[in-house]
């Protein structure tokens, strides 16, 4: 009988000591990208338990929890005939660039009226409207210019080009750019021949161009300076913008011209 006593006394004592220990805590486990196991769980607690001695005894094992690799992004490189595209391009909106400057100058291109892109322009008919529209819209601003003394003596202009959106589909290029320049008009040498100011201008172009047996050539050139925001209303057509135009060339005309 006694002995039946004392090990009930034990059990209970036991069972007492366990239920004063802390759970273990084991965290889930995570997956990679992979499907791979990685979890680490980054501190793992074994029981704490506190006898009737009031000694507490811990184990712990601390792990640094390592961060996962992250999915590096990888940029397809070019291909070798996109570059030279690319650079063919470039020639193309540069000496487009260097003639619409010389209409804003001093010493405007021959011809322009008649002549104007000159073969930098497709033969598509979206493109014959756009350079029509074009060469209206720089030749009043160049009228313009003229009257008050607005022309580049001198200038120059970088072009900085954000994105080549290719669609072999349709055999075309999207090119996004900024174009930058500074130079100096006539009005600032007249103020001040020994120290002209400088005038500084930037604006975004949107070019599309269109690959042809000769090569590739520019459909249109979408850009928004001050000129455009007077043509340009919304549901303009093509024939509102040249009437526009035009109504202001013809005011212009009759304007007296400066005295060199």
């Amino acid at each position: 009988m006694e002995n039946k006593t004392k090990g009930k006394l034990c059990a209970l004592i036991v069972i007492v000591i366990l239920s004063s220990c802390s759970p273990v805590y084991v965290p889930a486990p995570t997956k990679s990208s992979s499907g791979t196991d990685t979890s680490i769980p980054s501190q793992t607690t074994l029981p704490s338990c506190t006898t009737n001695n009031s000694t507490s005894t811990s184990f712990s094992s601390s792990v640094t929890e390592t961060p996962l690799p992250t999915e590096l992004t990888i940029v397809p490189p070019l291909d070798p005939a996109q570059v030279i595209e690319q650079e063919e391009i470039k020639a193309i909106i540069e000496q487009y660039f260097d003639i619409y400057y010389q209409v804003l100058s001093t010493s405007p291109p021959a011809a322009f009226e008649e002549k104007g892109f000159g073969d930098l322009i497709s033969d598509l008919p979206e493109a014959r409207d756009f350079e029509e529209i074009e060469i209206a819209k720089l030749q009043v601003q160049a009228k313009y210019w003229e009257l008050n003394k607005f022309r580049y003596t001198d200038y120059n202009h970088s072009l900085e080009y954000d994105n080549f959106t290719f669609d072999q589909e349709k055999n075309q290029v999207t090119v996004y750019l900024l174009d930058r320049a500074e130079g100096v008009q006539e009005i600032s040498i007249e103020r001040n021949p020994n120290d002209p100011r400088v005038t500084h201008l930037e604006f975004r172009h949107i070019f599309t161009l269109h690959k042809e047996s000769e090569g590739w050539k520019i459909v249109s050139d979408s850009y928004f300076d001050s000129w455009w925001q007077q043509f340009r209303k919304p549901g303009a057509t093509k024939e509102d913008i040249l009437s526009a135009i035009d109504a202001k060339m013809k005011k212009l005309i009759q304007t007296p011209t400066p005295e060199q």
